[in-house]
């Protein structure tokens, strides 16, 4: 590989996203091992790949105004590196426009046709002059356009939670993520998650590297950890700790091995569609000791697999979902928050929840979960599974996104009603 700077490979991240290739920090994962950054430059060819992706909907406004133009017809190479140019100049500080406007133009000279090329510094010569301030209304185009989401989605979050509450959401959904840190030792998960910020200054930890190296602690957001602590609260209030746990859908390994610190006699069972999403689950596996029978295939299959016989006391299903709870980790998803998507989403939840139902002892319970917020996702699934197999709701919650840095996330105990 040549030896591309920060912002080409923001440029080609941004661009292999648009174009369904997979992940930005993937793709920037790949150049990285092919080509080494320092970790600033990575780091600033994320921010740029990211926000980008991110604020799409408010920079492709900023663009039409730039243009002057109601629409802007653009291929993907071309939106993707206008995109990253304006997310530069409106979104990060200190950037300054005279070497964004000229590493731009030797991207676009390189991979964009001269016309386009010759249009693009038109637009950027505009950039001092234009008005690029977003829209500051309450309206669905205006909350879609200022934060950046889809209007089906911004209409969906203000049905469920309102405007004060919905434009918190939208907020803590663009800023950047915040590592947490999850320190082993005590049966009790609640109260333990630090900053790692924090965890510095605390002395919990002296580096990132500790955290690689050490099997008490383990990267984990608040959220999923006070979420897991309160359903075992209330699987001890409802009947004794499980012998046999099945994680059904289980990379990286988050909640197996917190399922393993609250239930440390339980028999583990992990499994994961793909091989891919085996080696970190295998990883974890190994680094933090857990015996672990592991296996690879759809959940919905799991039964049909070698493990087949076996009926669990507690199932945990952390199902695909929206993401709608952690767009500030994953930017992408946004751009799949759109009714087809939603509906593809719903019927592999379902497929996985009826797949969990028959592998329950008579006494067993499913802990469901997801980082979603949408009631439509969340709510009408649990109301869907609960109506087709005559189970019942003990226990849900959602807690939401926050700027200091808890995930979005939903939870729910599921159990028969004969019990």
């Amino acid at each position: 590989m040549l030896n591309l700077n920060a912002r080409v490979r923001a440029y080609l991240a941004l661009l292999s996203s648009m174009r369904g290739e997979g992940y930005i920090i993937h793709a920037l994962e790949r150049m990285q091992r092919e080509s080494p950054l320092s970790s600033l430059d990575f780091a600033f060819a994320h921010e740029i790949a990211a926000g980008a992706c991110r604020m799409s909907f408010a920079l492709d406004y900023v663009a039409k105004k730039l243009a002057h133009q109601g629409k802007l017809s653009l291929k993907a190479k071309e939106k993707a590196l206008l995109q990253t140019a304006l997310y530069q100049h409106l979104f990060m500080d200190r950037v300054p426009l005279y070497a964004i406007t000229n590493e731009t133009m030797e991207i676009a000279k390189k991979y964009c046709h001269p016309t386009f090329a010759k249009f693009l510094h038109a637009l950027m010569r505009r950039l001092n002059d234009c008005d690029t301030t977003l829209p500051e209304g309450n309206s669905i185009k205006d909350l879609s356009i200022h934060f950046s989401y889809p209007e089906m989605f911004v209409k969906d979050i203000l049905t469920d939670y309102g405007l004060e509450e919905a434009k918190a959401i939208f907020k803590a959904g663009n800023i950047a993520p915040k590592m947490m840190v999850r320190v082993r030792g005590n049966q009790h998960l609640n109260d333990i998650a630090y900053l790692f910020e924090k965890s510095l200054s605390a002395g919990v930890v002296n580096s990132k590297a500790d955290i690689t190296k050490s099997s008490d602690l383990y990267i984990q957001n608040a959220t999923p950890i006070l979420l897991l602590n309160d359903l075992s609260e209330v699987t001890h209030l409802s009947r004794q700790a499980p012998i046999s746990i099945l994680d059904l859908c289980a990379s990286p390994g988050g909640k197996l091995l917190a399922a393993h610190d609250l239930f440390p006699n339980a028999i583990l069972f992990a499994n994961d569609v793909s091989k891919e999403k085996l080696v970190k689950l295998n990883e974890n596996i190994a680094k933090y000791g857990l015996n672990v029978a592991v296996t690879e295939g759809r959940g919905e299959d799991y039964s049909k697999g070698k493990f087949g016989n076996e009926k669990f006391d507690l199932i945990i299903l952390d199902v695909p979902c929206s993401n709608s709870g952690v767009l500030n980790k994953r930017p992408e998803a946004r751009h799949r928050l759109h009714e087809k998507a939603q509906e593809e989403l719903f019927k592999t939840q379902l497929n996985l929840l009826e797949a969990a139902v028959t592998m329950l002892k008579p006494k067993g319970e499913i802990w469901l979960m997801t980082c979603s917020l949408l009631k439509k996702e969340n709510q009408a699934l649990v109301h869907e599974i609960c109506n087709r197999h005559q189970l019942k709701n003990i226990w849900m919650k959602t807690i939401l996104p926050n700027c200091d840095g808890w995930d979005g996330g939903f939870a729910c105990l599921l159990k028969r009603q004969a019990e």
